[in-house]
């Protein structure tokens, strides 16, 4: 297979992948491998989509064997520690995420995922410093704002929580998770009326959103958006 038909074959397994249609990308990708067995572009996108198929101990493997390759590429470390945290290893997670985060210190997305990993994991003094950066590195950033409020919350700070998540919500007016846990602080503070008012704002943007069974408040914010570890692939050799 010449290089010419790797990269058009390749091209196939993305447009597979974000097509959803993982398995049929993860075997186009392995086609690419067959030829060219050390295709860092083809191990990424397999590893992308095992992702996607919840087959988390080839994903990481193949995670692993770029990682030895580019040590120092931070969205490889960021995509192992989203991996590993979808995988409930918040001890791994938050290691990689700090190490993405070490590595590209400006990465606004790398410090968001890293302080949610933080609040996940009850870390909320780390949690608080990780959303303050990400609020000086996009200071209208909602997810900052929401987040610093989150663990002003869990600190039963409700007055300075709410203050937050205002915040957050000027920023971004439908935000789901902030306006709800709004309404939780209001709930604290006794200010049911303004509680209620978010509560029906909430019910007005999703109507169904207390019928979902076990839905995690958090996943718009901590949890891999579709293509948060498919940036563009450019491994530092």
């Amino acid at each position: 297979m010449s290089k010419q038909d790797c990269k058009k074959i390749t091209e196939q397994a993305w447009q597979k992948f974000f097509e959803k249609d993982f398995q049929s990308s993860v075997d186009i990708f392995e086609e690419v491998l067959e030829a060219e067995e050390e295709n860092k572009e083809a191990i990424y996108g397999k590893a992308c989509a095992l992702f996607r198929l919840l087959d988390y101990d080839a994903a990481e493997k193949d995670y692993n064997k770029l990682i030895k390759i580019s040590p120092n590429d931070s969205k490889l470390f960021h995509a192992r520690g989203l991996l590993k945290g979808a995988d409930e290893n918040a001890e791994g997670a938050i290691k990689d995420l700090e190490k993405a985060f070490d590595l590209e210190p400006e990465s606004a997305e790398a410090c968001q995922d890293l302080a949610f990993a933080y609040l996940t994991a009850e870390e909320y003094n780390k949690a608080a410093l990780a959303f303050e950066k990400l609020v000086e590195l996009h200071k209208n950033c909602p997810q900052g704002w929401c987040g610093k409020g989150l663990v002003a919350l869990f600190k039963k700070e409700h007055k300075k929580a709410v203050e937050y998540f205002n915040l957050a919500i000027k920023s971004e007016p439908n935000y789901l998770l902030a306006l709800l846990a709004r309404a939780d602080a209001y709930l604290e503070l006794g200010k049911t009326a303004e509680a209620q008012r978010d509560l029906k704002k909430v019910l007005g943007i999703d109507a169904k959103i207390f019928d979902k069974k076990s839905e995690d408040l958090e996943d718009d914010d901590e949890n891999i958006n579709e293509d948060d570890e498919i940036e563009e692939f450019d491994i530092d050799d």
